[in-house]
């Protein structure tokens, strides 16, 4: 019967095809899904772990009962605005060096053609000051009113460079500025339009309100560690504020960047049931198939004494082997579709870390792939 089996096999390569090709395509489909949240979180973490902190830690205001941190897809923060004072209270504490109020909000960049620049990607204006200046890939920070510095996607694709002029809606109110800067912030995604602003001029069109600022930023003096920093800021500020490292911003940023996190997980979760379930099902109805064309063989071979169970035993064998071979077929596969997927969705500026570095396969992945083309 083992040599039956194999001989078998090889006897019905063509009828097996239809098969092994049916496995590799529903193991493509749920192992290219898992390929691409990997990857994508893979060069998420990676993206803001490199990225050097221009600050040492974050305030915020809070809700009372709220204490995690939270960031829109712009990398802000979402919070209540703050009393500008805050930022007094907090320069004046042992170990600070410099306390920064930041101000942001919508402010829409105006492209060459006359139309807002958008193609799926959040506008974002906030205050840049000198603490940017190692993140410029080209001119300076922006100092006083009617300048301001854009990002470096965006620079490439409306063909903006320094010392162009520009247009920005601010509230719906153009505003007229130079660009004296183009900026490659990892803590800005590219999935965002960023013009900055100098901080007066942030503060006169994005401040939440009179007196306000929507949270700070500050530096440690010499010697300061980042954590002591966040504590003594936290004792100082009391209850209503939350103080956290530039780190921990950072893994929440990541998170928040990453396709296997927050609402991008539930449209990746869904797409990796769907493609399972379509895998199963197309694999069992064209393995079906294929066994119910061999009825007539396998009754002879009933009938020239072969058990049930070693016709049993059999068709288990012919299935693991297909399946194996066919789901490595599907697991090659599933790694080219999500490259392909990745560079699609970075071309159309659908990704908000780059999706096309480094593949990431890991065992689930693996494991996964033979679990759908063996088991089913």
């Amino acid at each position: 019967m083992w040599r039956y089996t194999l001989s078998s096999l090889r006897a019905a390569k063509g009828r097996l095809l239809l098969t092994a090709a049916a496995i590799a395509l529903g193991v493509g489909a749920v192992s290219g899904t898992f390929v691409i949240i990997d990857s994508a979180s893979a060069a998420a973490d990676e993206a803001f772990a490199e990225a050097t902190p221009r600050v040492d830690a974050v305030v915020r205001a809070t809700s009372p009962g709220e204490g995690e941190i939270f960031s829109d897809i712009t990398g802000e923060l979402f919070a209540q605005p703050m009393p500008a004072s805050a930022a007094d209270r907090v320069a004046r504490l042992d170990g600070v060096a410099a306390v920064i109020g930041v101000f942001s909000g919508d402010a829409q960049l105006v492209g060459r053609d006359g139309h807002v620049v958008g193609g799926g990607r959040a506008p974002l204006g906030r205050s840049v000051d000198t603490s940017f200046t190692g993140d410029l890939r080209a001119g300076r920070v922006p100092a006083r009113a009617g300048e301001v510095v854009i990002d470096r996607a965006t620079a490439q694709e409306q063909r903006f460079d320094v010392g162009d002029q520009v247009r920005v809606l601010v509230s719906g109110e153009p505003q007229h500025a130079t660009v004296v800067g183009v900026l490659d912030a990892r803590e800005v995604p590219d999935a965002v339009v960023l013009v900055g602003f100098d901080p007066a001029t942030a503060r006169r069109l994005l401040a939440p309100g009179p007196g306000q600022v929507g949270y700070l930023e500050v530096r440690a003096a010499a010697g300061v560690g980042e954590r002591e920093l966040r504590d003594r800021v936290a004792d100082a500020l009391g209850p209503g504020y939350q103080a956290f490292t530039s780190g921990e911003l950072a893994a929440e940023r990541a998170r928040n960047a990453s396709p296997g996190e927050g609402g991008n997980s539930q449209i990746f979760f869904v797409a990796s049931v769907v493609a399972l379930f379509v895998g199963m099902f197309l694999i069992r109805n064209t393995f079906t198939i294929v066994l119910a064309s061999r009825t007539r063989e396998l009754a002879l071979l009933r009938c020239v004494g072969a058990s049930r169970a070693q016709l049993r035993r059999s068709v288990l064998l012919q299935a693991a082997l297909v399946g194996a071979l066919a789901s490595l077929a599907g697991l090659l596969a599933g790694v080219a579709l999500a490259q392909g997927l990745g560079a699609l969705l970075r071309s159309a500026d659908e990704a908000v870390v780059d999706v096309t570095g480094p593949t990431r396969i890991l065992p689930r992945t693996v494991v996964v792939a033979l679990a759908v083309g063996v088991g089913t």
